[in-house]
């Protein structure tokens, strides 16, 4: 995935997931106050045709027809306008399919599906077109972890509040209390609010998002382009700077990145990824006595990364201690069952092991959890081997 990288590099996605801010005090790496210049553009290609904001919240002619149909029907007419349009999109997305990658509002309506943040993207574009008042929180969830080559990419949760009309009051009175809905197309049990999202941040979001997955598949020049689109709408979001720190680094502007790290570090607000990736480029350089303190901070994070596991098991499976590696592998099934990847590692152990009719069926779960075809097809061959040796005992 990366020319330059010989370490797995994390980013963060708006979806699912989320880390909680993190106050951090060194000694020996110095911050940085204001965003270091940019590297010429001309190293990153054509800028690709990149829709503003308003674009991306754009709807049909049909969609909005549709909407406002059902908002001014007799059905909706003696709801407030904000659990009008919570109505409307409990019904309209009852057959809703969760799809990891970023969407536009007409783009979710029009295939019914998207991640978390397509989906509060989506609230925004009725939100404006009923005249409803909109806030966004970023939430604590579990993370969702995805890993393509050299890339791991984990994701945060962000949902929308739409709030009831304001009342008209008498001189000298105030609100002490407002109601409101709030709008969470994935809650999970035990989510707590972290902080509000401003405006900009949220609209960063989008851009960070497709330059995030953008850099997932490879795309680096599409990646650099709307990483900068992001951070014309919050220059100090360490997420994004964290990626352009990433890209820095891939085309062997190391001294660029270090910069970017340590103003992303000063500045962000969720910083797990930043220590992660900072401390991978200290090591590299032999930066011994910093990429210490680094290490320092990042083990008083709370990391539920799965795949530390998955490479602690694969560490285990290479000096052939299968049953240490299956136990790994185990572990991180419990911590991510989404995941393929512990299921394949078992598979493998266990078939090494004899245990072949184990190895069919951990094999097995990792199909149902593969979504690429190439990789489908390999993890079929491997259960079509486990039948056959069964078949033959």
């Amino acid at each position: 995935m990366f020319r330059l990288s010989l370490f797995l590099f994390t980013l963060v996605l708006t979806g699912c997931a989320s880390q909680q801010p993190i106050k951090t005090n060194f000694t020996t790496i110095e911050p940085v106050e204001v965003i270091p210049p940019f590297i010429s553009d001309a190293q990153w290609g054509t800028r690709p045709d990149i829709p503003d904001i308003q674009a991306v919240l754009a709807l049909s002619d049909l969609q909005r027809a549709d909407f406002l149909s059902k908002y001014n029907s007799a059905e909706y007419r003696d709801l407030l306008p904000n659990r009008r349009i919570s109505k409307y999109l409990t019904r309209y997305l009852g057959g809703f399919n969760f799809y990891s990658e970023t969407l536009t509002s007409n783009e979710v309506l029009g295939s019914m599906t998207g991640n978390c943040l397509s989906l509060a993207l989506l609230t925004k574009s009725l939100a404006q077109l009923a005249d409803v008042e909109i806030a966004y929180q970023l939430v604590e969830t579990p993370p969702i972890y995805q890993k393509e080559g050299r890339i791991l990419l984990s994701s945060q949760h962000v949902r929308t509040v739409l709030f009831d009309p304001k009342r008209d009051l008498p001189p000298g009175s105030f609100t002490i209390w407002r109601g409101k809905v709030t709008i969470d197309y994935f809650p999970t049990a035990g989510t707590r609010t972290l902080r509000r999202v401003e405006q900009d941040e949220f609209y960063s979001m989008y851009y960070r998002n497709v330059a995030a997955e953008s850099l997932f598949n490879g795309n680096e020049n599409r990646a650099y382009w709307y990483i900068k689109e992001a951070l014309k709408y919050k220059l100090d979001d360490g997420q994004a700077i964290n990626i352009l720190a990433v890209l820095y680094s891939n085309k062997g502007h190391m001294a660029a990145a270090d910069a970017m790290y340590r103003f992303g570090i000063r500045h962000g607000k969720e910083k797990l990824s930043l220590f992660t990736n900072y401390h991978k480029l200290l090591v590299e350089s032999g930066r011994k006595v910093a990429a210490a303190e680094i290490k320092m901070e990042m083990d008083k994070i709370d990391n539920p990364n799965p795949f530390r596991l998955i490479k602690l098991a694969d560490t285990a499976y290479k000096t052939k201690k299968y049953s240490k590696a299956i136990q790994y592998y185990q572990q991180a099934a419990e911590m991510a069952d989404y995941l393929h990847q512990p299921y394949a590692g078992m598979a493998r152990a266990y078939h090494y092991m004899g245990k072949e009719r184990l190895a069919r069926r951990a094999i097995k779960k990792a199909i149902d959890r593969s979504h690429k075809e190439p990789l489908k097809a390999a993890y079929n061959a491997k259960y079509q081997l486990f039948s056959k040796i069964l078949a033959n005992q």
